[in-house]
């Protein structure tokens, strides 16, 4: 993923109080390891987005210990119809699969499954979501990052769906872009939020001006 943006566009989101409690590790309890983001249409939420994945992805590259994997769903407005949650979920595994040197017995499983009954794609006879917490158990720790959550179908379905994998697996790490929206903020009441007020994001348009 290549996004278009200033350089240090969002350094002030990594340093920020609530990213960095959200990235450290050896955290048990099930709302630290959740973040929502939350800001206005225009505000520059894939962008920030955008470069959380950046910094995980360069992290992780620097790390020699054991590597914790990244899946995200990045929101593509050329992609209309790639927005219910079972994209998202199906998305989320194809990357976890892609970054394990071996097939995740979870995975390989279901392919058998589905090649008994005929069926030679994923689909919702599989049973996504239930795949997807077999498979993240397997790869024992994870990250995964959502953008614009605001823009897909079933936005109650995927909120519960991840917050309950994230409960149920402690090596889980999740962070939610998205507008603030009702159904959303019912969905993440009383967990970790960052609002993206035009004060927070005074200095990436200062460095837009700049490099304009």
């Amino acid at each position: 993923m290549k996004l278009k943006r200033a350089s240090n566009t969002g350094k002030w989101l990594i340093e920020s109080p609530e990213f960095c409690h959200w990235l450290a590790d050896d955290k048990q309890d099930h709302l630290s390891r959740v973040l929502w983001i939350h800001g206005a249409p225009g505000v520059g939420k894939s962008i920030l987005c955008g470069t959380v994945i950046e910094y995980l992805q360069k992290r992780q590259a620097k790390i020699e210990a054991k590597v914790r994997p990244l899946a995200y769903f990045f929101y593509d407005s050329s992609f209309v119809t790639r927005r219910t949650p079972f994209d998202i979920c199906k998305a989320l595994i194809l990357q976890l699969q892609s970054q394990s040197p071996e097939p995740l017995p979870a995975l390989q499983a279901t392919y058998r499954s589905a090649a008994l009954h005929g069926r030679s794609h994923i689909s919702d006879a599989d049973d996504v979501f239930s795949l997807f917490g077999r498979v993240a158990a397997e790869v024992e720790s994870l990250y995964i990052v959502v953008d614009a959550l605001d823009e897909c179908t079933g936005v109650p379905t995927v909120i519960k769906w991840l917050l309950g994998v994230t409960s149920s697996i402690t090596s889980i790490r999740l962070i939610i872009f998205s507008r603030d929206t009702l159904n959303i903020r019912k969905g993440f009441a009383g967990f970790p939020s960052l609002d993206l007020t035009v004060d927070l994001m005074k200095p990436d348009i200062e460095i837009y001006l700049s490099e304009s």
